[in-house]
C-alpha cells in the first residue's frame, strides 16, 4: 500500500484504500502531495465568557457572542482582542442573531431585539412564535424563521410575521440565499426521516420546490466551491442541485450536536463543526476532488460541543461547551499534532513513513491495530535521515488477518514534519 493522494480526504469507509480512514488537525491542501499539521485553537476569551453561544460579526469586525443559556451578551472588540459583557436581556436565553443594516439583530424564545451598535437596546422589538430563530440578510431584506413561518424586516422598518407559511409540523433550521431565491431548510422533529429544503422566490405566496431528505433532522447549509450542501444530524452531506439533493458524503461517527451557526467559510474554506472538530469540505484547484478532512480541534479536545463559527477577517472565532466550561478559541500561531489513520490493510509487515521535513525538536510516532484490536499499541521506530528521509517501524507487524496504522506528526509549535508519502510494504 502506498499513500500519497492526501487531496482525496477521510473515505467513508475504513477499508475504502484511496482514501485515508481519518485526519485530525492536518493541512492536506497547502501544497498538493503533502501533508502537514494545522495551526491550533486556543482560548482565547480567558474567564469572560462563561457560556456557550451565537455570535454575530459587526462591520467594524467587533464580534457579539449571545448566550445560548442566558440573556448575556459578549463583545470581543477587534482592536484588542477583548472581551466584556455588554447586555442581559430580559427574555432569557438566545435563538440566533445576525448583523443588518446597522443593528445587531438577536432572537430569544419568543422575542426579537435589535442593537444599535451605540449600546442602545431593545430586547422587546417584536415578538416571534417560539423555537430556533436561524436569521440570513440579503437583497436589502432581514429573513427570520419564526417556527414553521418565515417572518421578514425590510430596509423600511417594516415587520412581517409570516412571509412564507410552511407546513406546521415543519420547524425551520437554516436559510440560505440561492441566486435571487430562498433556501428554507425545515424538519419535523427528532424521529421522522422527512425533512425538506423548500426554494422560495421571496415574494409568491408558496415556495416554487420542495425536496425531500430522508434523515434525521438536516441543520445547516453551507457553500463550498460554488455549490450549496446540506449537513445532517447523522453526518450525511447532501448536495442540492436547485430542485433535488443527492447524497455527497458523510462525517463518520458524527456527533449529535446540531445549529444554523455550525457551518462558514473561512479564507476560502467551508468549514463544519461537529462535537469538538471542525472539519473542511474543499479541494485546491477544479481538477481535485472535494475532500473532507478535519483542519481543527477545539483547545477543550474531541469530546466538546462546539456551539458556533464566526469568522472577522482572518480570524476563525469558535464558541464551545465541555461539561461545566465554557470558552472563544481563535486560530493561534502555535501547530497542533496532526493524525493520520490508514485504511484498512491485510498485506505488508513494516510501515515506512517518508518526510520532505522533520525538524529538530519535532517526531513522527507510529502505532497499531491488529486482527481488530480496540486499541492502538505504540511501536518503536527508526529514523533514516541520510539515504531514504524516513521513519519506519523498527520490528515487522505481527498480525494474522488485517491491521492499521495511525502516524502522528507531532510539532514543538513553531515547526512540524511534513510527510509526502506514506508505504507499507
Amino acid at each position: 500500500m502506498n499513500l500519497t493522494s492526501w487531496y482525496n480526504g477521510i473515505g467513508i469507509s475504513k477499508k475504502a484504500q484511496n482514501y485515508l480512514d481519518d485526519l485530525v488537525n492536518v493541512d492536506i491542501h497547502s501544497e498538493t502531495g503533502s501533508i502537514k499539521p494545522q495551526l491550533a485553537l486556543a482560548k482565547e476569551s480567558g474567564t469572560t465568557v462563561t457560556e456557550g453561544c451565537y455570535s454575530a460579526v459587526a462591520p467594524n469586525g467587533d464580534v457579539y457572542f449571545f448566550s445560548k443559556d442566558s440573556g448575556k451578551t459578549w463583545k470581543r472588540a477587534k482592536s484588542d482582542g477583548a472581551y466584556s459583557l455588554v447586555n442581559t436581556n430580559s427574555n432569557g436565553a438566545h435563538k440566533g442573531c445576525v448583523y443588518y443594516r446597522g443593528y445587531m439583530y438577536y432572537a430569544t424564545d419568543t422575542k426579537l431585539g435589535r442593537y444599535n451598535l451605540d449600546a442602545t437596546w431593545n430586547d422587546n422589538f417584536q415578538v416571534l412564535t417560539s423555537g430556533t430563530h436561524a436569521m440570513r440578510a440579503f437583497d436589502l431584506i432581514l429573513y427570520l424563521a419564526n417556527d414553521n413561518d418565515v417572518a421578514q424586516f425590510d430596509d423600511a422598518d417594516v415587520f412581517s410575521e409570516s412571509g412564507l407559511d410552511l407546513p406546521t409540523e415543519q420547524d425551520i433550521a437554516d436559510l440560505k440565499a440561492f441566486g435571487d431565491d430562498l433556501l428554507v431548510l425545515a424538519n419535523p422533529g427528532d424521529y421522522i426521516n422527512d425533512s425538506k429544503v423548500f426554494r422560495w422566490n421571496t415574494y409568491a405566496d408558496s415556495w416554487d420546490v420542495a425536496d425531500p431528505i430522508k434523515a434525521i433532522k438536516p441543520y445547516a447549509f453551507i457553500d463550498a466551491d460554488n455549490y450549496t450542501y446540506v449537513v445532517c444530524q447523522g453526518g450525511e452531506i447532501y448536495l442540492y442541485t436547485g430542485t433535488t439533493l443527492e447524497s455527497f458524503s458523510k462525517i463518520r461517527n458524527a456527533d449529535t450536536t446540531t445549529g444554523h451557526q455550525l457551518t462558514c467559510n473561512f479564507a476560502g474554506k467551508p468549514l463544519i463543526a461537529n462535537g469538538g472538530k471542525i472539519y473542511s469540505l474543499y479541494r485546491a484547484n477544479r481538477n481535485l476532488p472535494m475532500a473532507l478532512c478535519c483542519e481543527y480541534t477545539c483547545s477543550a479536545g474531541v469530546s466538546a460541543s462546539i456551539n458556533s463559527l464566526a469568522v472577522s477577517g482572518n480570524e476563525l472565532l469558535v464558541s464551545w461547551t465541555y461539561n461545566s466550561t465554557y470558552g472563544i478559541d481563535k486560530i493561534s500561531s502555535n501547530y497542533a499534532n496532526a493524525e493520520i489513520v490508514t485504511p484498512v490493510f491485510r498485506e505488508g509487515k513494516n510501515i515506512k513513513v517518508f518526510y520532505d521535513s522533520l525538524p529538530e525538536g519535532t517526531s513522527i510516532a507510529i502505532s497499531t491495530k491488529a486482527d481488530g484490536a480496540s486499541s492502538w499499541t505504540s511501536q518503536t521506530v527508526e529514523v533514516d535521515a541520510e539515504d531514504e528521509m524516513a521513519v519506519r517501524l523498527a520490528n515487522n507487524l505481527d498480525f494474522k488477518s488485517h491491521a492499521q496504522a495511525k502516524i502522528v506528526l507531532n510539532s514543538d509549535g513553531t515547526d512540524y514534519p511534513i510527510v509526502d508519502n506514506i508505504n507499507i510494504e
